[in-house]
């Protein structure tokens, strides 16, 4: 079995800390759609100078989370539209990926997916989302290529704000766990073919739920079951 590449290094400067504090209580909803963030309010919160937050909140509006306004920034709801636009985007990315990380897996990584996967009894969503998010980093991370592996974290962090509007769904967390567990399958016996399968269905289902939330949100009706979250032709 070949070394697995490492993940990337990285170093946490104040504004990469201020951004993961931001875009956490922007998908926990303490930052709802409309709230005005202001660079003072938030210097005072975070105990930073304005600097790292501006950064954050620069960083914020590239992401599309934010509309920004002299020295403040208004947080946006995420639309279906964009739901669809970063499924599609996952997809060409992540399949590409796990084609590359298939085989690079190692028993450590497959004990740790296995320690992260919770007992059917005991699902829930925050063990539902962490499964979810190591999972899909942990295949970027093993494809051995730096830049899938960032533009896949950035598209993770953005869809987390769709994902907090399935927490309760029963439903949605039983075949989202269903669906890792089919892929951990896939990649533990090695097989590229089978891991590329699995990981599209679980992405096209993702998109066609997310979406789904996304338009209730929005007070628009419902899409038609079955779309299909393939890129354009």
């Amino acid at each position: 079995m070949p070394t697995p590449a490492p993940p990337p290094i990285t170093t946490a400067t104040l504004a990469d800390q201020a951004f993961d504090i931001l875009l956490d209580r922007i998908a926990a909803r303490e930052y709802p759609p409309g709230h005005v963030l202001t660079e003072l309010d938030l210097v005072a919160q975070l105990g930073v100078s304005r600097t790292p937050i501006r950064e954050a909140l620069l960083r914020l509006s590239e992401y599309g989370l934010v509309s920004l306004k002299g020295r403040s920034a208004r947080v946006r709801e995420i639309t279906a539209d964009e739901v669809t636009h970063i499924y599609q985007a996952r997809e060409v990315l992540e399949v590409g990926a796990v084609g590359l990380a298939c085989g690079r897996l190692t028993p450590a990584d497959f004990a740790e997916l296995d320690a992260l996967t919770p007992h059917p009894a005991a699902l829930d969503e925050p063990a539902g989302a962490r499964l979810d998010r190591r999972l899909h980093l942990l295949i970027a991370e093993r494809s051995g290529n730096p830049i899938l592996w960032y533009e896949i974290r950035k598209l993770l962090d953005l869809i987390r704000l769709a994902h907090k509007q399935l927490a309760d769904d029963r439903d949605w967390l039983t075949r989202e766990f269903e669906e890792h567990t089919a892929i951990i399958a896939a990649l533990r016996s090695g097989d590229r073919a089978a891991a590329r399968r699995a990981l599209r269905r679980h992405l096209r289902s993702a998109c066609r739920t997310n979406v789904r939330c996304a338009r209730a949100a929005a007070g628009r009706p419902a899409p038609v079951p079955g779309g299909s979250s393939s890129p354009p032709s």
